[in-house]
């Protein structure tokens, strides 16, 4: 099954990545590419293909490829929150944490207990200035995931950031 060869060898590849091996990482990510756009000739309309090519291209930092496979991930399957959490990142890193916010909330909608759609959410807050709904959105991922190094960070920019008011 070439979308599981290519999911395995995209899991590889960020391992390698994360241990500085990137030879490896950049032969491993060359597999995952090939394996899922075989997947994705067979199976053009699996949402899932598409959300793996989506993830390919934006480690890649192919962010219009990217974001081109997450929409169609969202025609497949419009309850997708990882495809609507990732659109989200990406409308964050392109400065716009509005549309950004608009992404998680539909993602906090879908699944209410998912911490990184509460983070996100928060994240996307704090980024436009709304510091309370910064803090509600926050509380909630705590709440799920209180020991997450990222939501710790956020609690204290967001906590030195409501000293400053």
């Amino acid at each position: 099954d070439p979308y599981k060869v290519g999911i395995r060898a995209f899991e590889a590849a960020e391992i390698f990545r994360r241990q500085g091996e990137e030879a490896r990482a950049r032969v491993e990510q060359e597999r995952a590419q090939e394996n899922l756009e075989t997947a994705f000739a067979y199976v053009p309309n699996s949402a899932e293909i598409n959300f793996a090519l989506g993830n390919l291209w934006y480690t890649r930092g192919g962010v219009e490829r990217a974001k081109l496979y997450y929409g169609r991930t969202l025609e497949f399957l419009p309850r997708h929150t990882g495809a609507l959490n990732n659109l989200g990142v990406m409308a964050l890193e392109g400065k716009r944490p509005e549309d950004a916010e608009m992404l998680f909330v539909d993602a906090v909608k879908i699944d209410p207990e998912n911490a990184k759609s509460h983070y996100l959410l928060a994240l996307a807050r704090f980024e436009r200035g709304d510091l309370p709904g910064a803090r509600v959105a926050l509380t909630e991922a705590l709440r799920r995931s209180g020991e997450r190094r990222e939501f710790q960070e956020l609690a204290a920019k967001l906590a030195a950031r409501e000293d400053q008011r």
